[in-house]
């Protein structure tokens, strides 16, 4: 029994001591909750009063930075203005000084056009005189070259009347030509001689008696260049062989009689 009243008696006494330690805790934890909302709103106060610091000065700072932009700008902006100025007569300068050079330039170089314009023209004139001079001689040595191939072919000419005529009596003897048209049914035979005397070479033909040569350098080139070239016509002739018009035309006439060439609408081909 006394057992049990102290195991109640403790009891009570934890009980008690539990109740007295959990308002102990009760105590301790309001008291720690306000000193918490204390020092929150000390907290509160101390950032308000920071943050208004802050803006403050923020404000400060953005007037102060405004100012000096407003400076900075006008300052900038006058020394723009003085570059621009100072460039402009620098670019004004400079203009009257190209200007003057250019017209400078411009009065050498029309002194120089004039100059060369005067020697092109002495040269043009020299070289004109040259012309005439080398056509001159051209001409005379032409009309030389073409005379002395005239005597010639008249030579030659002379000499084949000859020989036709030493043949025809050497053949017929002192009877009429066959040959003639007045008297022949049949077409002439060509003579195989003017051949012979037109494919020769001055060098290799010579005269049976007189000293004179029987073939014409003129009619045996045109004869040389029909054969290339057939169905050529006279002023083709003429440019290609740079001979003269009667040089020409003696030459083709020659070749026709002797049967070397043919002549058909004016165009000449080999037989």
């Amino acid at each position: 029994m006394a057992l049990l009243d102290r195991w109640r008696s403790h009891g009570e006494r934890r009980q008690q001591e539990a109740i007295a330690r959990s308002s102990q805790v009760q105590a301790t934890l309001a008291q720690w909750h306000a000193d918490r909302e204390i020092a929150a709103d000390e907290l509160l106060n101390s950032l308000r009063e920071f943050v208004a610091q802050l803006q403050a000065e923020s404000q400060q700072l953005l007037s102060s930075n405004c100012q000096q932009r407003r400076e900075i700008h006008a300052r900038g902006k006058q020394e723009r203005l003085a570059f621009l100025e100072a460039l402009r007569s620098n670019v004004e300068t400079d203009i009257q000084e190209w200007e003057l050079k250019r017209h400078s330039i411009e009065r050498s170089r029309r002194s120089q056009n004039r100059t060369d314009r005067q020697q092109l023209k002495l040269k043009r004139q020299d070289l004109a005189r040259e012309v005439r001079e080398t056509l001159s001689q051209s001409r005379a040595q032409r009309w030389e070259r073409a005379k002395t191939s005239s005597e010639r072919l008249t030579q030659f000419r002379q000499q084949l009347h000859r020989y036709r005529a030493d043949l025809t009596k050497l053949v017929w003897g002192d009877l009429p030509d066959p040959t003639l048209p007045s008297t022949a049914s049949t077409p002439p035979a060509v003579p195989e001689v003017p051949e012979v005397a037109l494919r020769s070479t001055p060098e290799e033909s010579r005269p049976d008696a007189g000293g004179e040569s029987t073939a014409s350098v003129d009619t045996e080139a045109v004869y040389n260049y029909i054969q290339f070239h057939p169905g050529i016509r006279l002023a083709e002739l003429e440019q290609a062989l740079e001979i003269s018009r009667v040089q020409a035309v003696d030459a083709l006439r020659f070749l026709i009689q002797t049967g070397a060439i043919a002549q058909r609408d004016r165009l000449y081909f080999p037989q």
